[in-house]
């Protein structure tokens, strides 16, 4: 073909080895620039100088290629849009592995058996188990009251009430719980002999340091991990464990009624469902171990 300009393709000229052409364009930030297209024939030049005519008759054009940076941040804000991942469901422990790692606990005088006690047979929240004072056991009667929690709040470990009235009640304390709480007590009077005058105690709590300190929450869930290591058992996270309080509460033979107001079911039908899945005879023989390790259950 001839080098001749065709009617209409004034802006069509030779350009090193092929052709190049233009169009005057508007660009994004609403200024007037030219936006060149090139390639080795007029034809395929005509071709794409038509493409550009039509493109900057829709809007603005740009004139320039994006830096690499400025596409994924484009493309991540405009194209695309990312899948939530999927949460891995962890299966709780069985009644069975909470029996072992609670035996492993007791056998080697844990000073947070009754801790792990109270998480597993009554579902008890970390910062709970850790706001518990003395004053909120009461021994006679057999009952737990809930109210206050222990919180982290930037470099200070707090002590609050809990958030609303509803977390407020009296738990029935099976027997097994009663027998924990009562060596936790003992352990406790000799911490604080042991410490003497370096006993810092002052909320009466029942979970503390050897010096009366109270117990930061991110250790009692590392020291929970390690136990389950150190039981044999696979570790799961701390919060999953209210998971297997109900099941617990069926192989220690605790009465519907009294494991309603634990579990704090409003209607009775709902315990007697959990209640209605028979314990195995190894369960219950791994119950009994634990209360053998405590001393019984007294």
């Amino acid at each position: 073909m001839s080098g001749k300009r065709g009617n209409g393709e004034g802006s069509i000229y030779p350009y090193k080895n092929g052709y190049a052409a233009y169009v005057w364009v508007t660009k994004p930030d609403g200024k007037r620039a030219r936006k060149y297209a090139y390639g080795k024939t007029r034809e395929e030049v005509h071709e794409k100088w038509l493409n550009l005519h039509a493109e900057a008759k829709k809007g603005p054009v740009t004139t320039r290629h994006r830096t690499v940076a400025a596409f994924l941040t484009y493309w991540l804000d405009s194209l695309v849009k990312v899948p939530k991942p999927r949460r891995r469901r962890i299966k709780p422990w069985s009644v069975a592995e909470a029996s072992q790692f609670l035996t492993d606990a007791a056998a080697r005088d844990d000073h947070l058996v009754a801790a792990w006690v109270l998480v597993l047979c009554l579902g008890l929240r970390r910062g709970e188990v850790l706001g518990l004072t003395w004053k909120s056991v009461d021994f006679e009667r057999g009952e737990l009251y809930v109210d206050h929690q222990i919180q982290r709040a930037g470099r200070e470990i707090l002590h609050r009430e809990t958030k609303t009235e509803d977390s407020d009640d009296f738990l029935p304390l099976p027997a097994l719980c009663l027998k924990a709480l009562r060596m936790r007590r003992a352990q406790q009077i000799g911490d604080q002999k042991a410490a003497g005058e370096l006993w810092r105690g002052s909320h009466d709590l029942n979970f503390t340091t050897k010096y009366g300190t109270p117990i930061e929450p991110g250790n009692m869930t590392r020291m929970f991990a390690l136990r389950a290591r150190r039981a044999g058992l696979r570790v799961i996270p701390l919060r999953n464990t209210r998971h297997t309080c109900s099941s617990l509460l069926v192989a220690l033979k605790v009465h519907p009624k009294v494991a309603q107001r634990i579990l704090r079911h409003s209607q009775i039908a709902m315990t007697m469902e959990v209640y209605a899945e028979a314990s195995e005879e190894e369960v219950r023989a791994a119950i009994g171990q634990l209360s053998d390790a405590m001393g019984g259950t007294g």
